[in-house]
């Protein structure tokens, strides 16, 4: 259901999406679902595991170079 957001119309109305970015009003198609394969839910999967082990390894050095990395 649409809202009027102070004259903006956002959220969804019928198949259309709108929102708001700065001071225009953007309508596009509403996105289809994308149903995921095995392959890609394993990827996720492992994806997953290697940033957990990233993590833990930049906490485990984290004396080593007193937090002092990019971002």
């Amino acid at each position: 259901m649409g809202i009027n957001d102070n004259g903006y119309i956002r959220g969804l109305v019928g198949p259309l999406v709108s929102r708001k970015v700065g001071t225009k009003n953007y309508i596009q198609g509403k996105p289809h679902r994308v149903k995921q394969n095995v392959d890609t839910k394993k990827a996720g999967k492992d994806f997953g595991q290697a940033s957990r082990a990233g993590a833990a390894i930049r906490q485990a050095f984290g004396l080593v170079h007193q937090e002092l990395h990019d971002g």
